[in-house]
């Protein structure tokens, strides 16, 4: 493999951390696209894990292909809310496969992804956290679109 091939698969790698340069679409302002983020509960106690859905709408009564530059496509996010340090993914950031992936929606259809989170340790299931104050949110980054949901936040006991 030589030097040019392995800066682009290095940078297309680092692609889903990068922040959003737009915010979430609004019905009435030209969007496109909404992403959100609910709990199921935002108090979060040992046994009683929350289930965050992250909902991808398509606003619009065509259909909307999103491409990607890796196997990243809605990522999820966990943050302390003090201090914004993101602890979910582990490293701050999600680890894509460079290949070129896409989805499409529907006219005006959705599309969700959950995390579930739980005090105390994680299972393959949930992401574990230690008590504290968290902030959940997930980011859409392809071609064209750079979305980020709402931040639901988490009591964890």
């Amino acid at each position: 493999m030589n030097t040019a091939a392995i800066a682009v698969m290095f940078a297309l790698g680092f692609a889903c951390a990068a922040r959003p340069t737009s915010p979430q679409g609004a019905p009435g302002q030209g969007a496109q696209l909404r992403l959100t983020a609910q709990a199921n509960r935002t108090d979060v106690a040992p046994g009683a894990p929350a289930v965050v859905t992250f909902r991808l709408e398509n606003l619009t009564s065509t259909p909307i292909t999103l491409d990607f530059g890796s196997t990243c496509q809605v990522m999820p996010y966990v943050a302390r809310r003090a201090s914004g340090d993101v602890v979910h993914p582990a490293d701050g950031s999600w680890v894509c496969a460079t290949m070129l992936t896409e989805l499409t929606l529907p006219p005006n259809g959705v599309t969700t992804t959950e995390l579930r989170v739980a005090s105390g340790a994680g299972s393959g299931e949930a992401v574990g956290l230690p008590p504290g104050e968290y902030a959940v949110f997930a980011r859409l980054h392809d071609r064209t679109h750079k979305l980020e949901s709402n931040r639901v936040m988490l009591t964890v006991r």
